[in-house]
């Protein structure tokens, strides 16, 4: 398949309140886009792409698995590496039933993992699974293999090219940006620890008056939110879902608001109450749509809400809010240590789950556990990126 060659894939399915849509054309544009899919630059990996059966086709769930080093990769044998990788990514599409694929290999070894490439193909063919293309992505150059243009002849095409596509141009007017490899998707959480002590300070002077009477001529880059002015005493619960609310509604088309530590310390000992940890979740996966009934839930009413059916509904699906929404609990999980704020921590793990990042959920969620090793939320997170297991809206093709 030529670089330039159209692809018969179209936007991310037209249901729900998905509001990022990006159109892939070409295989070009595919590579480009994966690294902002998965969040970092993928290198000495296999990344595969389903592709649905509805009309337009589009993408759905991805799967990337580490390459084994050279010396594992020349074993043509039944018990092979490779035979065991393709193995287990075969077993995984089994349950999510593509209707096509896209490979993509990240190697500067052109031919290196040809026998994993080979097994793969077969295995595919074997589940009528068709395969659109299999693209080789290196540190300098990438081509389509099998792929008889000039274009595509070994070394391949500038891998510049790739930044320069279509694809990644949309997703940085996004705001989405690349990290540099799997090891730094979570580096920006390392807080600093004196800035960590100062919110911890300031949550145990919040926790030791948990009703806030709000004051009307507070400006709302303090501590007093706009939606609680000329209000009487209410619940810590809700004051801080009215400071969240300001901060998304406020925040830049693209880019988080800045969070100030007082924001930052509210919004932490809220989420303490497991309520209004998962109200505050639903509030993200709904965008706002059960806010009368989160609302209810954090005053502390005696209301019983099925949080499960919210994130398990594929009609929610993530919307640009969501994604800016993790931006701002990112700035909230780096003032606060995993050990004296686990909610906080299993909230964005859980975040990062729901818009289909598991590798960022499985780095938060093994930071939380190292230092909270017993905490519930933490361990399910974990368990579900070990099995694979993906959000409502992820397979609903």
């Amino acid at each position: 398949m030529p670089h330039s060659q159209p692809l018969p894939i179209g936007p991310p399915h037209p249901r729900g309140n998905g509001d990022d849509v990006l159109r892939v054309r070409t295989a070009q544009d595919l590579l480009a886009w994966i690294p902002y899919a998965i969040g970092f630059h993928p290198t000495d990996s296999l990344v595969v792409v389903c592709v649905g059966d509805a009309q337009p086709p589009a993408a759905g769930p991805m799967l990337r698995v580490d390459l084994p080093a050279h010396a594992e990769c020349v074993d043509s044998g039944p018990t092979g590496t490779h035979i065991g990788i393709a193995g287990e990514v075969l077993w995984r599409l089994g349950h999510l039933a593509p209707g096509a694929v896209f490979l993509a290999c990240y190697s500067d070894q052109d031919w290196e993992h040809s026998l994993l490439v080979k097994a793969m193909l077969e295995g595919l063919d074997a589940q009528g699974i068709s395969v659109l293309g299999v693209g080789q992505v290196g540190s300098g150059h990438w081509r389509m293999l099998f792929c008889e243009e000039e274009c595509c002849s070994s070394p391949g095409r500038p891998v510049s090219e790739l930044a320069g596509s279509t694809a990644s141009a949309a997703m940085v007017l996004a705001g989405r940006s690349v990290r540099p490899s799997r090891q730094s998707i979570t580096a920006d959480l390392d807080g600093d620890p004196e800035h960590r002590h100062r919110v911890a300070e300031r949550i145990a002077a919040l926790a030791a008056r948990p009703v806030r009477t709000p004051a009307p001529d507070r400006d709302t880059s303090g501590s007093a939110p706009a939606g609680a002015r000329a209000r009487g005493p209410m619940p810590a619960g809700t004051w801080a879902m009215h400071i969240w609310r300001d901060l998304v509604r406020t925040e830049a088309p693209h880019a988080p608001a800045e969070v100030n530590d007082d924001q930052a310390a509210w919004v932490a000992l809220a989420v303490r109450d497991v309520s209004v940890r998962d109200a505050l979740l639903v509030e993200i996966v709904t965008g706002g749509a059960l806010a009368e009934v989160v609302d209810a839930v954090v005053a502390d009413e005696n209301l019983c809400l099925d949080f499960a059916e919210s994130v398990f509904d594929p009609v929610n699906r993530p919307t640009a809010a969501a994604h800016r929404a993790a931006g701002l609990l990112r700035q909230v999980a780096r003032v606060c240590d995993p050990a004296a704020e686990p909610n906080v921590w299993a909230l964005l793990a859980a975040v990062h789950w729901w818009l289909g990042d598991g590798a960022q959920c499985r780095d938060i969620a093994q930071r939380l556990l190292a230092a909270s090793p017993q905490h519930s939320l933490g361990d399910l997170l974990l368990e579900v990126c070990d099995r694979g297991l993906a959000p409502a809206w992820a397979g609903a093709w």
